[in-house]
Order: C-alpha cells, then structure tokens, then sequence
C-alpha cells in the first residue's frame, strides 16, 4: 500500500528451511536442558550416588549457565559472519557434553507419590510438548501489542501458575499443570532475543548484544536450580512449599522488574 511499510521478501523453501534448522538447535540445546527433569529425577533415585536436591541440581544449573555464557564468544563470531563454525563447533561440544555427562517437575509428583516412577519421567516431556504452542503463540501476540507488553504478563501468570502447584494432589493435576507452565515459560524463553533485536539500532552488532545478554543471565540459571534445592531442603520430609513459593515469587519479580526498567 502507498505509503505503509514494505512487506518482507517471500522466501519460501530457504526462508523454511532456516526455520527448521532453528528448530533442530533448539531441540538439541534447550531441548536438552529443558528436560533435565528427567535426569533429576533418576539422580534422585540413588542408583547413581547419595546427593541432596541442591546439589543434584548443580549438575543441570551449570549445564544452563555454560550454555548461556558460550554467548560471550558465539555473539561477536556470528557477527564476523562465521556461522557455520559457529555450527559445527557447537554441535562437537553437544555430543561431547552428553557424552560426559524445576528440574523438580518430574521429581516432585514421584515425591508426592501423585504418579508412579514411570508417569513421573514423562512428565517433563508433557512439559516440554506444551513448549510448541508456548513458544509459538506469545511471539504472534508480540507482533501485535509488542515485545515488552508480552513478556511481562507471561512472566507474572508464569509465576502464578508455578504458585498452583501448591494445590495439585493428583497425577490429572499434574499434567495440566505441566501443559500450563510451559505455555507462559515456551514464551519467556523464546521473546528474549526478540526483544534485543528491537534494542539495537546496529544491526551488525545483534549477535554480540544476545551474546551479551544471555551470558548474564546464565548467572540467574547457575543459582536458580541450586538456590531452589535449599528451600528445598533435604531429608525425608522436604519443603515443596518453600521451593515452588521461590520460584514463583521469583519469577512474578522477574516481570515487574521488567515493567519498572521499561517505564
């Protein structure tokens, strides 16, 4: 139309095929760390080694951070137009890693006894299935009413619904909760690098200013998995009130510290 924006050029297979390979790094990264639930859960068992939560936890919480902080480097080395070492290093260092190698979500109805071992390690799947709707739907709303007036609301409902799970008593409470969180989480993850990339006024510097970003947030992740496995506690009988209160709390804070820096 005269006078309106220009619409994107239509890239139709190579536009799609990035698309997909977006999906395929994120599905062995994020992916990956998402479902430490699992591994959580089976740590807990004690089949491998007597640990507290807290310090289970450390293994998924550091394995979050050095993901994050591989951004100091991996930003400036996109932006020099080194793509494809970018992909082949970091997929070397994946394999390599696992080869090495709520996080309570799946560990807390085990606990509870609301689910069986087995139903319990699926929980974390259910979480993460919900994720594709979760990290879909909240970026057309953004389209809509923008970045920051998206995440905020995401970020304090997240923190409600992590608050629910003081109510669930059973294995049906369990899985809608699951499927809940994980549509406000999909978009808290997903929104971030939207929102840098409308920050920046030097498009040729967006990979480091992500990098940047996401490296400091690394920092939240490193303490957030064992700071929760305090409240947490240890023994027989252990504080799922004070642990989902933390991170509710937390991330209801998240949100309006958001609000407060934009206004």
């Amino acid at each position: 139309p005269t006078g309106g924006s220009p619409r994107p050029p239509d890239g139709r297979l190579v536009a799609w095929l990035q698309v997909a390979a977006g999906f395929v790094l994120f599905f062995n990264t994020w992916g990956m760390i998402s479902s430490f639930g699992v591994f959580q859960t089976y740590y807990e068992s004690g089949e491998i080694f007597q640990r507290s939560s807290a310090d289970i936890c450390w293994i998924g919480s550091t394995q979050s951070f050095l993901l994050q902080l591989t951004g100091l480097i991996a930003g400036p080395v996109y932006d020099r137009g080194y793509l494809r070492t970018l992909l082949f290093t970091g997929s070397f260092m994946i394999v390599f890693g696992l080869m090495m190698l709520l996080f309570y979500i799946s560990f807390y109805p085990q606990n509870r006894g609301f689910t069986d071992t087995s139903l319990a390690f699926y929980i974390t799947t259910i979480f993460n299935a919900a994720s594709i709707l979760g990290q879909i739907l909240p970026n057309a709303v953004a389209d809509r009413i923008g970045v920051v007036n998206t995440i905020v609301p995401l970020w304090v409902l997240l923190g409600v619904v992590i608050l629910c799970l003081l109510g669930v008593r059973n294995e049906a409470g369990m899985i809608v909760e699951a499927i809940v969180t994980e549509l406000f989480s999909g978009g808290v993850v997903a929104l971030p690098p939207v929102a840098f990339r409308l920050l920046m006024e030097n498009k040729s510097m967006i990979g480091t200013r992500i990098g940047q970003g996401f490296a400091i947030a690394g920092l939240g992740l490193l303490a957030a998995g064992p700071s929760g496995g305090a409240a947490l506690g240890a023994g027989d009988r252990l504080n799922w009130t004070g642990l989902w209160v933390y991170a509710g709390v937390t991330a209801i804070a998240a949100g309006v510290i958001v609000l407060v820096v934009r206004v």
